[in-house]
């Protein structure tokens, strides 16, 4: 794939938001990970995986040519972590 300009300066951006998003999550207290301010609120676990999640999607969009969500063998993001110990592990 050609790497244009515009999404070599993408990644790079990207790259920042990764690096402040994991320190980030490396402060999150996860013993308290099922913590939430309202009801209706995701958790605090929930919100930390969405917001990696996010990322990784941001990162496939700009790293890959096909974006068809409904191709089974498209590019997909990583796996939504799943241990508590490791949420910033897909960004790392």
């Amino acid at each position: 794939m050609h790497t244009s300009s515009i999404q070599k300066n993408i990644l790079a951006e990207l790259d920042h938001e990764l690096a402040q998003t994991r320190k980030t999550l490396e402060r999150v207290p996860f013993d308290q990970a099922d913590y939430k301010p309202h009801p209706k609120s995701m958790s605090l676990w929930q919100l930390a995986t969405h917001v990696v999640n996010l990322l990784a999607f941001n990162t496939l969009f700009v790293t890959h040519d096909s974006r068809d969500f409904l191709d089974p063998n498209g590019p997909k993001p990583g796996p939504t972590p799943t241990s508590h110990d490791e949420p910033a592990g897909p960004l790392r």
